[in-house]
């Protein structure tokens, strides 16, 4: 349900529609009397849930009037009005997901009594009922407000109407979505029932389709032939390089799956002289900082207490997870210094060769083959495989279509890198926004690093103009819009009476837009140009360094708590709005610069040391799987629980729902990298190695270890920048 303050004020006036709300099966089987077997005559019902359902009310009866029925135990209606959703504490304080017992109420199998013809047992199935709760539409304070398209469109499509989740047990051969929504409403009062829908979990139509069956074959089919690989590579390759089978293309395209010498080439934790050592820390802890926010934007928003959750958005140190936007503009600033440093190292080497034809069209092929593989099977996973596991999870019955449907529909967007721009409302695996965002800065990037190559003195030329451009697209569009400084809402921020457009607009015309993205990136690259164009240590006086790092510090602390005052409750003028916009990702930029820049020329002291300590590079080798892995990581984690999340504290969530969301998302992306990332790049070396033209060692060496993964490719730690949020 998504958080409007002004929803939750409304029906706090009207609390006692609140907590008068009884659930509506309760009623049913309470005074089982009241309704006699033609209730369902004139209800289009299947003729199984039509039977289960006057063995319900039998049951009901038998056990209100103490009349035992012979030969048959009726106690399990007990066990399936227990296993309901009833009102909790908290309702006041937003407490609207009245979660039932999932796991008692489908293990209720009974036998039919003796007398009956039916010839399947008698089983529980979870529901969960959305009730409309709008005092505004009604007009009239009463229990509930009839289902009428006003009060569900208003209540369900966030006006000013609230809805209530109630977990139902139903007989089983009532618990799908057509026969459950017209029960529910017959029984609490036909036409002015307050039941807007009713979503159920069907265990046994729970079956992958054929998309989902190709997509485990492929995961399979590549298993099988890492494993294969793994075995040649230990017990074989490794005592016969010099065979002379060692070199057959066969033989190297299974060695290139291997997980033995792929998880030895990620664990390889050593910083050789000439690497920029701190871009593997900036990497890991910008994909924790990613990881951290959208774990408590879960927290936030699926709490059963959403209004104690909310205040802690105001406090200080929050700020950190409100505007964890920042960690994507560090990888947009890593993507642009390790393009720019290693593309005028080749061009320095050969020129020709790099400004070839040929080497331009690879300059896209290699990023699109780099990038593609590990993408393209998480989403294929997340759209048809992954729903098999969240379907069944109570807390996220009716939400999977949600959360996977756009993929059904649009992938292929996705897969042409065009998400952010097609359809984009409907956005499929959203965090994917970023991998479109970078790979159309990447297109676009030669339009800086042709003139820098021609003359310095036109590339910054190039580089001032396309700068000027984007911050001004970005103050128009704010001033235009009259939009928000930020993507982050919920209850308590001002917003500007004029902003009128839909939520959307600031998505396309600002968050993934690559026009407006691309300044930082643009940073990057210029201190990748430097660096690779200076490689003499400069001589940095210890005032200016101490002067550099603090105002640094000073920069990147200035935006992230920038908008504290905001996110209180106030009011920001249009002015700043638009200037925050357009200049608080570049000031992000100057400050990551400085902490490269230092560290590179042996500036950073102890930062430097942290930042290039060992243990970062392999985490670093494993964050664009991770990233990739994490939201659905996310998602598992939180679906794994069996009722309602309940806000108790940062540290709370922190180790419940972020550490194993870290840790897992990091485990997996060994055997992500290794099958889909890592083996595909060592395939394209294979094939394309000649039209790559492969960098000399001196540029491998400079970026990061040397990695020789025993067939005759290598992997750049270089290309791992590509970590996308």
């Amino acid at each position: 349900m998504q958080i409007n303050e002004e929803r939750l004020k409304k029906a706090m006036e009207h609390k006692e529609l609140l907590l008068d709300r009884k659930p509506s099966l309760e009623s049913v089987l309470k005074k089982p009397a009241q309704f006699d077997s033609t209730i369902l005559g004139g209800v289009e019902v299947s003729q199984k849930c039509q039977s289960d359902f006057q063995l319900m009310l039998l049951a009901a009866q038998s056990i209100i009037t103490n009349k035992p029925i012979a030969g048959w135990d009726t106690s399990f209606i007990i066990s399936q009005l227990d296993a309901c959703g009833k009102p909790g504490p908290g309702i006041l304080r937003g407490n609207f997901q009245w979660m039932g017992a999932y796991q008692e109420c489908i293990n209720i199998n009974v036998p039919p009594p003796p007398s009956s013809t039916q010839d399947h047992p008698y089983q529980g199935g979870y529901c969960r009922a959305s009730i409309a709760i709008n005092p505004t539409v009604l007009g009239r304070k009463k229990r509930s407000t009839p289902h009428t398209e006003a009060a569900c469109t208003s209540a369900l499509g966030g006006g000013s109407g609230v809805t209530i989740s109630e977990d139902v047990c139903l007989p089983k051969g009532c618990a799908n979505d057509h026969d459950a929504t017209l029960i529910l409403q017959i029984v609490t009062g036909g036409d002015n029932s307050s039941v807007c829908r009713v979503t159920c979990i069907d265990p046994d139509n729970n079956t992958l389709s054929w998309r989902g069956v190709v997509v485990v074959v492929v995961l399979c089919v590549t298993l099988v032939v890492a494993l294969i690989g793994t075995i040649i590579d230990y017990f074989w390759y490794q005592d016969n390089k010099e065979h002379r089978l060692a070199n057959a293309i066969p033989i190297r395209m299974l060695l290139a799956f291997s997980f033995y010498t792929n998880t030895v080439e990620i664990m390889a934790a050593k910083n050789r002289p000439g690497a920029i050592g701190a871009i593997h820390c900036i990497r890991v802890f910008s994909m924790i900082w990613v990881m951290s926010g959208h774990v408590y934007e879960f927290g936030l928003l699926l709490s059963n207490n959403v209004l104690d959750a909310t205040p802690v958005i105001k406090d200080f140190a929050t700020q950190v997870l409100t505007n964890a936007y920042f960690s994507v503009d560090s990888f947009f600033f890593l993507s642009g210094v390790l393009l720019s440093f290693m593309w005028f190292k080749e061009l320095k080497r050969n020129r020709k060769a790099v400004m070839s034809p040929s080497a331009w069209v690879m300059f896209y092929v290699h990023r699109i083959v780099r990038l593609s593989p590990p993408y393209y099977m998480i989403l294929a996973f997340y759209t048809w495989v992954f729903p098999y596991f969240i379907n069944q999870s109570p807390l996220f019955v009716g939400l999977s279509d949600a959360l996977a449907g756009p993929c059904t529909k649009n992938w292929w967007i996705n897969f042409l890198y065009l998400q952010n721009i097609i359809d984009y409302k409907n956005q499929c695996y959203i965090i994917s926004w970023y991998l479109a965002t970078d790979m159309q800065i990447h297109i676009f990037a030669p339009i800086v690093l042709i003139p820098l190559a021609i003359s310095p003195l036109i590339g910054f030329a190039v580089s001032a103009l396309l700068f000027f451009l984007s911050a001004a697209a970005s103050i128009f569009t704010i001033y235009h819009f009259h939009m928000p400084p930020t993507d982050f809402t919920f209850p308590g921020l001002v917003s500007d009476p004029q902003d009128t457009v839909d939520p959307s607009y600031y998505t396309f015309y600002v968050y993934d837009a690559p026009w407006i993205r691309f300044p930082i990136y643009l940073m990057g690259i210029l201190l990748g140009y430097y660096l690779q164009n200076n490689k003499r240590k400069v001589k940095i006086p210890t005032v200016v360094n101490v002067i550099g790092w603090a105002l640094s510090f000073a920069l990147m602390l200035t935006v992230v708590f920038g908008l504290y005052d905001f996110m209180r409750g106030t009011e920001l003028p249009l002015f700043w709005r638009a200037m925050y916009t357009a200049f608080s990702r570049p000031a992000w930029g100057l400050g990551l610069s400085w902490m490269v820049f230092s560290c590179y020329y042996g500036y950073g002291g102890p930062f430097n040391s942290f930042m290039s300590w060992n243990i970062w590079i392999p985490l670093g080798r494993l964050t664009y799987c991770a990233y990739l892995l994490h939201l659905t990581v996310a998602i598992y984690v939180v679906a794994t629980q069996k009722q309602a999340l309940h806000w108790s504290g940062a540290l709370d969530t922190g180790i419940h729902e972020l550490l194993p969301t870290v840790v897992i998302s990091y485990l997996i992306a060994i055997i992500w990298s290794s099958a889909f990332e890592i083996s595909t790049s060592k395939i394209e070396m294979i094939f394309l190695g000649n039209l790559r033209k492969r960098p000399h060692r001196e540029a491998h060496e400079s970026i990061a270890p040397k990695t020789d993964n025993s067939n005759g490719t290598w992997i750049l730690d270089s290309d791992k920048n590509d970590v996308k949020f």
